[in-house]
């Protein structure tokens, strides 16, 4: 038996994805429920951001120039161009202006994130660039091809796991899937736990010891280099795939299913969607909830009543007992 798509989950089973510890942390770190946008600090952010990219486009420029005190032979190709820069930049843009129109209220911080997230795989395709720009006389163009295949493998190997741990999440049954993010909960205690010890070992060597870990020069310092290239592409990677992917996943059955999570949430269509998107797209239409409460939030109502009513019944029995 085919087993489903990922993106074809009922509104119950894209439900499963709370129960995954990973999903777990993400949704803590970044979907903070008093997180208030700042539009002048995140202008302000923008524009240093989008200089340190510019700033490695510079640089990558400058080592097609002949340079006698330059560790790397003068460059005969820049890989990184000012239209492939601005090129970028514009789809950048574009894309922000985009999700700033689609965004609701409850999904803002969700899209924020979402960019933030876009300008980090740019960060790292320049600086991919700049190395293969910087490094292409060295390595030639098959050492290159080489670094880019090995990756690649792996980028398949990783992505189909991930697939797989996904399509557990949502589609398997509660037992399978408890075993799973028991799994996962397990794994990622480990890794926090010892990546944190390894992060101390190596401050307190770096303060006995402060020549270990320094690159060096020549063929031992650029094996070095090319090392540290790989291996912060697989890291960045691995990221990509079990961090992210999963949450943009998520993201987008909340937006598919976007009356369902509000009703399961309790909040009202203002609440949820904002004044100014529920004044332009939904009052008057056949998506307006007339009732203007969820039906969660009616039936915690009831429950609440229920426990006062049950409350005063049990005070009204032990007081009369107390008269007998």
């Amino acid at each position: 038996m085919r087993k489903p798509k990922i993106f074809t989950a009922t509104f119950e089973e894209s439900l499963n994805f709370e129960d995954d510890p990973l999903l777990k942390l993400q949704n803590k770190d970044v979907e903070k429920p008093n997180k208030k946008e700042r539009p002048v600090l995140f202008f302000i952010t923008a524009c240093i951001c989008i200089l340190i990219l510019y700033g490695v486009h510079r640089l990558t420029g400058s080592l097609t120039t002949e340079r006698p005190d330059s560790p790397v032979p003068k460059a005969d190709i820049n890989f990184l161009p000012a239209w492939l820069f601005w090129l970028c930049f514009l789809i950048f843009v574009l894309f922000w202006i985009y999700t700033h129109f689609i965004r609701i209220k409850h999904d803002r911080i969700f899209w924020a994130h979402v960019n933030a997230n876009n300008y980090a795989l740019w960060l790292v395709l320049e600086v991919n660039l700049m190395f293969v720009t910087m490094d292409l006389k060295i390595l030639t163009v098959w050492g290159i091809l080489i670094i880019y295949c090995v990756l690649g493998l792996l980028i398949f190997l990783i992505f189909h796991r991930q697939m797989s741990s996904i399509q557990r999440t949502l589609f398997s049954s509660q037992e399978i899937r408890a075993r799973h993010n028991a799994l996962k909960g397990r794994i990622i205690n480990i890794a926090l736990k010892w990546g944190g010890i390894a992060c101390i070992c190596y401050i307190i060597l770096k303060r006995v010891f402060p020549h270990i870990g320094d690159i060096g020069t020549g063929t031992s310092g650029f094996r070095k280099i090319v090392a540290m290239w790989f291996f912060v592409n697989l890291v960045f990677i691995a990221l990509e795939i079990y961090v992210e992917f999963p949450y943009l996943v998520q993201g987008y059955y909340k937006r598919k299913y976007t009356e369902e999570y509000r009703k399961r949430e309790g909040k009202s269509q203002i609440e949820w969607y904002g004044e100014k998107y529920f004044n332009k797209h939904i009052l008057g239409t056949s998506k307006e909830d007339k009732t203007g409460k969820s039906d969660l939030a009616n039936v915690k109502i009831i429950d609440s009543e229920k426990i006062h009513k049950d409350v005063l019944s049990n005070q009204k029995i032990e007081n009369g007992g107390k008269n007998k």
